[in-house]
């Protein structure tokens, strides 16, 4: 996984590229859409997989991608 620094969250780009994302990755298959947001340089959250829902930190990142997950695909996506 890439490490994103704190300063590259402030790049409009990076936020940008997210939100495009988060379009990009609704119904991928999980194992590609984890690729696509981490190879373009953005982390990838967890948040429910088959209808059970995972605990999440409160932050607020504009280069996280998170995923809802039913049957191995994405169903749904967000940023935070």
């Amino acid at each position: 996984m890439k490490e994103v620094k704190f300063e590259d969250i402030q790049k409009p780009g990076l936020a940008k590229m997210a939100q495009e994302l988060v379009v990009a990755v609704v119904g991928m298959a999980f194992d590609e859409a984890k690729k696509l947001v981490e190879d373009a340089g953005c982390e990838m959250r967890l948040k429910s997989k088959d209808g059970e829902d995972f605990a999440m930190t409160m932050d607020s990142r504009a280069d996280r991608v998170n995923f809802d997950l039913e049957d191995g695909k994405v169903v749904s996506a967000s940023v935070s």
